[in-house]
This record gives C-alpha cells, structure tokens and sequence, in this order.
C-alpha cells in the first residue's frame, strides 16, 4: 500500500499488551491519518466509546485479555454501538468462537501473527478510503 495517508479514520486500539498496540498504531500510519487511541484496559476503551459516540471509524481489538476478553468487550460495545466496525485480532480462530463473535456482531477477524499488509487489507475493507 503506497497511498499514504490515504484515508481519514479514528480508531479505538485495544490491546493489554503496550508494545502491540505501538506496533499496530505504526503500521496504520501508512495510510490512515485521524486519531488511534490506545487502551490497554477493555473498560478504559468502552468509556471512550460511549463519551464520544460516532466519533470513532473502527475499533480494533484483541481478543485474550485479562480482565475481559474480546468477546465479553465485544457483547457490552454492540449494546450501545451496533454499526461500527469491530476488528478483532486473535491467534485462536477456532470454529466456535468465531461463530461466537459473529453472533456478537464481530466485522472481521485478524489471525495472529498478521503483516502490515493483511492489517491494512482489514482496515481498508472496514472502514474504506474518505473524502
């Protein structure tokens, strides 16, 4: 992806782990320019989601945390958020919790280990180039 900087999009990251969440927000700064607000806690993230509703294009999460997984973050977003697009990043792709987050409302899935290149390919296909 050569365009840089080629969309205009605010993201939720929501990852446990700081040096993921560093990792994620560099490579979206090939072609996203907007805010990437980092949460490191699922119910830090769900604050600043409802405090500033609509504002945010795209949340991306993990799904293994430890106080609550992607999943359970997943469920208590949708109850107050039903159309903005949930990347959820997980090295557990197994059937049933993938029919799980689907049921919750997931938009895509992100396997682990991913490239840049597979992160943008989701985050194009989410939330898509803006005007």
């Amino acid at each position: 992806m050569s365009e840089k900087a080629s969309m205009n999009a605010n993201i939720i990251l929501l990852d446990d782990e700081e040096l993921t969440q560093e990792l994620i927000k560099h490579m979206l700064t090939d072609i996203a320019s907007g805010e990437v607000a980092q949460f490191g806690t699922s119910q830090r993230a769900l604050k600043a989601l409802q405090q500033r509703p609509g504002f945010f294009d795209l949340v991306i999460s993990d799904w293994e945390m430890p106080e609550m997984n992607g999943l359970d973050f997943l469920r208590a977003f949708r109850q107050f958020d039903k159309k903005t697009p949930v990347l959820m990043v997980t090295g557990n792709t197994s059937r049933e919790l993938v029919m799980e987050a689907i049921k919750a409302g997931v938009s895509d899935f992100l396997a682990k280990p991913f490239t840049t290149k597979d992160l943008l390919a989701k985050v194009v296909k989410l939330v898509g180039p803006k005007e």
